[in-house]
């Protein structure tokens, strides 16, 4: 009996290493290979062209980040079957994913790069927000979740979500964000400021937003701080009190 749980356990540890290794390692996986500026794209289809228009985008997103450096190196890898997808991000409906802490390679669902958008999970639908969210933020959005591992690598572990997805969505969407609209739906209870119903980090972004350019706080000092949602929530609140009885009384 000592035994068979002896080798159980031996199998179990190579499988995990195994995964480890593959999460590292996955070129092999797909057969199609594109370089351009600082970007290594990996698919399991044709690479169009297009791809190079989608990443100039991306670094353009890239650049608003305090935590970018040009010399940086991102590997990307498009999953366009949902076995590739769901064996390297462990979820087939997710955009994306960085398996912070393991690896800061970037898997990205099937996508159409020629219209610079991911495809929807769900068929014969669109992801929400597409125009705020096309297929340059997904990539940009989880890269930031890659150069995040330079403050901490297990950011995902030690640090407030609000502050890990809020600060990604703040650079994926740094090119097309409105503050004073987010804050509006903030202030209006609108269902996009709801995590949990609607997907979406859109409370968690104007969190950081409002750490970021109206406290003139630094990423670095964000996390150092680590304020709770709530003390950020009722300043928010509180500052725009005027504003939300103008609009009840509208």
């Amino acid at each position: 009996m000592n035994k068979k749980i002896k080798i159980g356990s031996l199998l179990v540890t190579l499988s995990i290493i195994g995964y480890l290794i593959l999460l590292n390692f996955p070129n092999f996986l797909f057969a199609n290979h594109h370089r351009f500026k600082n970007f290594d794209i990996y698919s399991d289809k044709k690479i169009p062209i297009e791809i190079e228009q989608v990443l100039v985008d991306v670094l353009k997103r890239l650049e608003n980040s305090e935590l970018y450096e040009s010399t940086d190196k991102f590997s990307i890898y498009f999953c366009n079957t949902k076995w590739r997808l769901s064996l390297l991000t462990r979820n087939p409906n997710v955009g994306g994913i960085v398996n912070q802490g393991i690896s800061n390679n970037v898997f990205i669902r099937e996508s159409e790069i020629e219209k610079n958008k991911i495809v929807c999970p769900t068929k014969d639908q669109e992801i929400a927000l597409i125009k705020e969210r096309p297929l340059s933020y997904f990539i940009a959005h989880e890269i930031t979740h890659s150069l995040q591992t330079k403050v901490e690598r297990f950011m995902h572990i030690t640090t407030s979500k609000y502050i890990v997805e809020g600060y990604a969505d703040y650079i994926g969407k740094s090119t097309s964000f409105k503050y004073d609209k987010y804050l509006n739906d903030f202030l209006q209870n609108d269902v996009t400021m709801n995590p949990k119903s609607s997907g979406l980090y859109n409370k968690y972004h104007l969190f950081i937003a409002y750490l970021i350019e109206k406290k003139g706080m630094s990423f670095k000092e964000i996390v150092n701080l680590n304020m709770k949602m709530e003390e950020i929530e009722n300043e928010l609140k509180n500052e725009n009190t005027t504003k939300v009885k103008l609009n009840v009384g509208l």
